[in-house]
């Protein structure tokens, strides 16, 4: 649904240089969604995503790679998550999940767009501007689903998930 608001707030069209905070606002909640239903649910692990290009990732030490999460953007199979700061790092070590969901990837473009100053910083943030926290991303999930009726978090979309690859 707020893919088609998306569209309809014209925010995709190509002289769109800017967002107001409601279209900001909005490009958020998309990216959110895209992150937790167009591929594997994860934990709360994106609050502290940052958002990094490719070349840049490569030069960064394995150690920097292993403390902190990244969603890694460079050109052609060059776009992935690279999770080293989540619930079983310590003893499952880092994660790199490949981004091949091609509507999550217009969408992650989308923001690219209008966040080209996020290079190196994260990706979600709170109302206040500020980078968000777990408790901020749980809250903003309920936010976003409240429309359902139904209060949705990220766990509860991972025990749906889970649970859906068993029945298939």
């Amino acid at each position: 649904k707020n893919l088609k608001k998306l569209k309809f707030e014209n925010i995709h069209k190509k002289g769109k240089v800017v967002l107001n905070k409601y279209e900001r606002d909005l490009l958020q909640e998309v990216l959110v969604m895209g992150l937790y239903l167009l591929q594997d649910v994860r934990r709360n692990v994106y609050f502290n995503t940052k958002f990094i290009k490719y070349s840049v990732y490569q030069k960064l030490t394995i150690e920097k790679q292993e403390q902190n999460n990244y969603l890694v953007w460079g050109r052609g199979e060059n776009k992935f998550f690279s999770f080293g700061d989540w619930k079983n790092s310590k003893s499952r070590g880092r994660q790199i999940v490949q981004i091949t969901n091609k509507k999550l990837i217009m969408i992650i473009k989308l923001w690219a767009k209008f966040n080209k100053d996020k290079y190196n910083k994260p990706i979600l943030y709170n109302q206040r501007g500020k980078q968000m926290t777990t408790n901020n991303l749980t809250k903003y999930l309920k936010k976003i689903f409240s429309p359902t009726g139904k209060i949705i978090t990220s766990t509860l979309l991972r025990k749906l998930s889970i649970s859906q690859d068993k029945n298939q």
